[in-house]
């Protein structure tokens, strides 16, 4: 049925979290690798580095609580890996070699959806961490080319993001955030400015059931807009107004100067009431 489709697979482009930014408000992007030096991209030795060993790698999501990186440089590894470990709300319980990637294995259960209210801590936790390896990422060189889970293992395997090296990579961006759809009617913006939560909330008027930040000051901390109906397991002619939900939400984002960069699946493939969330991710746009 279409509405278990797309509770199963996002919408067809995949929106899963969404990271970007207004620079006027004041809230943090994930830290750098490095406080002494917080612009990646002007360390021209790895890029070098990076140039010569490979143009095409591989950042996948495992089972519940796994991240693996194949064919990045080995110092970008290392980056990575050391900017997860500042990033996962309850750490990382190991790093190891698994084939020929880079495995890291994250405290908690960060991958596992859920729609209960409120948002469990591993639940933003784990947005938190694709934000953070993201723009790291971005501000390496490692633009993303698609992603996709074309593995048929279930709830074992997420998403898995394609990117491309490049030698002379896009100006960093300064604020990333991100955007998810959970059980079948919120919305929940992670590390967004409080002016682009108002601007949705006014946007969507009426359809709005309630809009709030929880957590204030939290490690979880997050805003909240909660629908009327289910809007992400509709049924019917419903399955349009969803989608003119998603091209509002697309629209005002454009308004703020944010892009959508990637999707991600995050959840499990179960089909469960509660694995309807698509995640999605974004960028501002500095061009």
């Amino acid at each position: 049925m279409p509405g278990e489709e797309m509770a199963r697979r996002g919408w067809s482009f995949r929106i899963k979290e969404m990271i970007m930014d207004p620079s006027t408000d004041k809230y943090a992007a994930p830290p750098p690798y490095n406080p002494s030096e917080p612009n990646i991209t002007n360390n021209k030795k790895l890029h070098q580095d990076a140039s010569s060993h490979t143009k095409l790698a591989c950042l996948s999501l495992h089972m519940s609580d796994r991240i693996r990186l194949l064919n990045f440089h080995p110092e970008h590894i290392r980056i990575i890996t050391d900017v997860v470990r500042a990033n996962a709300i309850k750490g990382v319980q190991d790093v190891r070699r698994y084939d020929e990637s880079t495995e890291i294995k994250l405290a908690g259960y960060p991958w596992m959806r859920g729609g209960y209210r409120p948002l469990h801590e591993d639940r933003v936790g784990a947005i938190k961490v694709t934000i953070a390896m993201l723009r790291t990422l971005y501000e390496l060189g490692w633009v993303v080319q698609f992603a996709s889970d074309i593995w048929r293992k279930g709830s074992l395997d997420k998403d898995s993001l394609i990117m491309r090296y490049t030698p002379n990579p896009p100006p960093p961006t300064s604020h990333w955030i991100g955007i998810s759809f959970d059980s079948s009617d919120l919305l929940n913006l992670i590390n967004v400015p409080p002016s682009l939560c108002t601007a949705l909330a006014t946007h969507f008027g009426a359809k709005v059931n309630s809009h709030k930040l929880a957590f204030a000051g939290e490690k979880r901390e997050y805003y909240e807009i909660k629908f009327h109906g289910f809007p992400w397991r509709p049924s019917g002619t419903d399955a349009v107004k969803s989608r003119l939900l998603i091209l509002g939400l697309l629209e005002v984002l454009e308004q703020h100067g944010f892009r959508v960069y990637t999707a991600v699946d995050q959840g499990d493939a179960d089909g469960n009431d509660f694995t309807a969330g698509p995640d999605a991710i974004g960028i501002d746009n500095n061009e």
